[in-house]
């Protein structure tokens, strides 16, 4: 993480340079140019090379000017021709300047921006790199893992004892006549239904089915049989209905009665 912090420090400091060297060298230019104009002029008069007295302040020394920032003069040019140069790169340079200012401006403003914001990431990344331990060279070892634990045996459950389920016999079937809240209504229910019709029912057994119906509560449905196919309990059913029983073909299914 410091040399993350390093890099955005260094990089930084080079917009920093990029930005002052551009806010220094087309001022600069400018002045060298207004002051190559007049030096010019004073050439021609006097004929002698003129001496730049700086207006600095105290403490600032005077010479010739610096022909870097002079331009130079062109062969077999004339004072006029010279002069008429020097005024267009001057209002040229001026209007350049003039266009490229405020995006000078801009990057200064964006260098105090960034200068404040890699300040505020090494403040916050300095204690936590200063808590980083040097390295030793060696590895850590892994902790060792926890033992596990075994899960004691689940409780043994009680069995209790289940009503005994008969099941049909392959194609016998069953005739659902009614359906009753309890086992007692429906032992009541059976013997009813036999005294009434007992040239359909006799002989046959029963199976009681539990139904949940959910809101309507649980019912014991009465399965009467077994009927040898489903031929014989449709006709049985239609013979029950037509004596106003309900009647209808399932399979003899259920607990034994």
């Amino acid at each position: 993480m410091a040399v993350k912090s390093g890099a955005v420090k260094s990089g930084t400091h080079r917009r920093s340079a990029a930005g002052r060297t551009a806010r220094t060298s087309v001022p600069a230019l400018i002045a060298a140019l207004t002051l190559s104009l007049g030096l010019a002029a004073c050439t021609e008069l006097s004929g002698t090379d003129p001496i730049i007295t700086s207006s600095a302040g105290p403490g600032t020394t005077t010479g010739p000017a610096d022909p870097a920032l002079l331009p130079s003069a062109v062969p077999g040019e004339t004072l006029e021709q010279r002069l008429a140069r020097l005024e267009f790169d001057l209002a040229q340079l001026k209007l350049d300047y003039s266009v490229v200012r405020p995006s000078f401006e801009q990057l200064v403003e964006r260098e105090e921006n960034l200068k404040s914001r890699v300040a505020a990431v090494e403040s916050a990344l300095g204690p936590f790199t200063a808590s980083i331990p040097a390295g030793t060279g060696r590895a850590t070892p892994a902790p060792a893992p926890a033992p596990r634990k075994t899960p004691a045996p689940a409780p043994a459950r009680s069995t209790k004892a289940q009503p005994v389920t008969t099941s049909s016999v392959p194609g016998e079937m069953g005739l659902h006549l009614a359906s009753y809240r309890s086992l007692d209504r429906l032992k009541e229910g059976w013997a009813e239904l036999k005294a009434k019709h007992p040239a359909e029912l006799t002989g046959l057994n029963v199976r009681i089915q539990r139904i949940n119906t959910g809101s309507n509560g649980v019912f014991q449905r009465l399965i009467a049989g077994p009927v040898t196919s489903h031929t014989a309990a449709d006709g049985l059913c239609r013979t029950l209905s037509s004596k106003g029983v309900y009647c209808k073909p399932m399979g003899f299914t259920g607990d034994a009665f």
